[in-house]
Formats: C-alpha cells, sequence, structure tokens
C-alpha cells in the first residue's frame, strides 16, 4: 500500500474508532438503565416489564417518546446482560451461532475500543495535571 493510503485509512479509522468506543459504553448504560427497575422506566405510566422466553423487557406505549429508548434499553440489555444465554443456545444447538457471532463482534471490538478511549482519556488528563501542578511547584520554589 501506498503511504498515502495508509495515512487516509488512519484518518478514517480514528475517529470511528472513538464513535465505537463512546457507542459501546453508551449501550452499557443503556443496559443498566434498562436493569433498573426502580428507576427511570418505572417512573412513568404506560411503561412495563413484558416477560418474555428470553428475558423480561421494557414496553412504553407508542403514544409517548419513551418507546425509542425502552428499544434501545431491550437491545442494549440483550447484547450485554443476556448474552450468556445466546452462548449457551450457542453451545447446546451449533444453529444458533448465528445468532451468537454479533454479540462476540460487538464485544471484540466495542471493549477494545472502549479501553483505548479509557486509556487516552486518562492519561491526557493525568498529563494536563502533572504539568499544572510543576508549574505551580516552580512558581512557589523560592529563590
Amino acid at each position: 500500500m501506498r503511504a498515502v493510503d495508509i495515512v487516509f485509512i488512519e484518518r478514517i479509522s480514528r475517529p470511528l474508532f472513538w464513535c465505537y468506543g463512546l457507542a459501546y459504553a453508551g449501550m452499557w448504560w443503556f443496559a443498566l438503565l434498562g436493569l433498573d427497575r426502580q428507576g427511570f422506566f418505572t417512573a412513568q405510566p404506560d411503561c412495563m416489564i413484558v416477560p418474555t422466553m428470553l428475558a423480561p423487557l421494557w414496553y412504553c406505549g407508542p403514544s409517548g417518546p419513551l418507546w425509542f429508548l425502552a428499544s434501545l434499553a431491550n437491545a442494549a440489555m440483550i447484547l450485554t446482560v443476556w448474552s450468556p444465554v445466546f452462548a449457551a443456545a450457542a453451545w447446546v444447538d451449533p444453529a444458533h451461532i448465528a445468532a451468537f457471532l454479533p454479540i462476540v463482534m460487538v464485544h471484540a471490538v466495542g471493549l477494545v475500543a472502549a479501553t483505548y478511549i479509557l486509556y487516552k482519556v486518562v492519561s491526557s488528563l493525568v498529563l494536563t495535571l502533572s504539568s499544572r501542578l510543576q508549574r505551580f511547584a516552580v512558581r512557589i520554589r523560592p529563590a
């Protein structure tokens, strides 16, 4: 590959990696929002838990704007909390591997991306804090 192609791929892949990592962290936030049985969705009058064969999921009536958030929370819970159920199903019957592979790919890329973002944010905070502390220490040092 030419050097121009590699630079182009880097310029495109870095923002996509950051977006994927932030989306992965958001997915976990929505999963925790959906697991909170005494929180956000229970305070709404048209939201309820619907028991299904796989797992209990949220249902909010189509009249309000919460149906979209409930759908996101359900998808996040299926991809995170209930993924061991899909793993067990794929282990017992190999025909279910097609349902489990997207979950594996979400976690294989998302966990790496979220860890990378956490590393970059924490390291930049530490470097910024240490440089400010060094400047402060230089100012108060007696002559």
